[in-house]
């Protein structure tokens, strides 16, 4: 899916000039007061946090899949792959519920 936005450049400035943190910024010349430290992200257990992403669109196969899409488990590293023909919201939650709910049950822990 693509998207285009009239007149981005225009709607961005009128969203500056009212945004109370953009005046400060433009006023004191920066926001932050200290430097933050950076932070990880726990990570406790499998599928405590799954990564879930596409590809763009790649040439057809010969049943009509032209995306592939990648669940990814950051505890363990493990990865599901399917080739879709569409990557909208109701195939990707299909595949999660396929490939990972339903077929390692980790529901079941909770």
């Amino acid at each position: 899916m693509r998207f285009f936005w009239h007149e981005k450049t225009e709607a961005v400035k009128k969203f500056i000039s009212v945004c109370d943190k953009c005046q400060l910024a433009t006023q004191f010349g920066n926001m932050r007061f200290g430097i933050e430290e950076m932070k990880s992200i726990p990570i406790c257990d499998l599928f405590y946090r799954v990564t879930l992403d596409t590809t763009r669109p790649l040439p057809k196969t010969t049943n009509g899949n032209k995306y592939v899409l990648v669940v990814i488990d950051h505890y363990s590293k493990w990865c599901e792959t399917r080739l879709v023909k569409e990557h909208d919201a109701h195939t990707f939650a299909k595949f999660l519920e396929d490939e990972v709910i339903c077929k390692y049950e980790f529901l079941s822990m909770f």
